[in-house]
């Protein structure tokens, strides 16, 4: 006798509050999805980036060594100064581009993406007429366009032996795989 009147309390608690379980659930669910995806990206990113800290302080311990008259306190400083430089786009390498960020072309670029995408969020629901068919042809019956590119990007491996630790990025010298 307990447990029908038990069972049927519960349901009738859950179809009283049938859309605060509904919310809970997707609540529940956004967050599991959140934590498997941080997995995924930490199993697939710590051990690259472990290795790239040990490779670093290998080659600043070794340019160190090899330039006596610097101290590392000195080398920090530099390092800072140049990271937060390349934040702003700014680099300090003699092969890189002599072209300004801002300039008045790059800043009109960036003023006319600012005005034309601000604003938009409704544009990417459906039509107000209510059909896919005019809107983007060929969805209706099913059919799906693929993107066509002129010349597709070669990609190329580097090895080891070809990359230079003092003037080649650490994720150059990995090779890549094909699309």
């Amino acid at each position: 006798m307990l447990q029908s009147l038990a069972g049927s309390s519960c349901v009738r608690l859950v179809e009283q509050h049938r859309s605060a379980w509904c919310f809970a659930l997707l609540v529940l669910g956004y967050l599991l999805y959140l934590v498997f995806g941080a997995v995924v990206f930490s199993s697939v990113e710590l051990p690259y980036e472990d290795l790239l800290r040990q490779e670093l302080g290998k080659l600043k311990q070794r340019f160190l060594e090899e330039h006596a008259c610097l101290s590392e306190q000195q080398l920090e400083q530099f390092l800072m100064r140049v990271l937060e430089a390349s934040n702003y786009g700014v680099s300090v390498l003699s092969n890189a581009s002599g072209n300004w960020n801002w300039d008045f072309t790059s800043s009109l670029f960036f003023a006319s993406t600012v005005l034309s995408t601000t604003g938009k969020a409704g544009a990417a629901g459906p039509p107000p007429h209510g059909g896919l068919g005019e809107a983007r042809p060929g969805l209706r019956a099913g059919l799906r366009r693929e993107p066509s590119f002129p010349n597709p990007p070669v990609r190329q491996a580097c090895s080891v032996q070809d990359a230079s630790p003092m003037t080649d990025p650490p994720r150059a010298r990995l090779p890549i795989p094909p699309p």
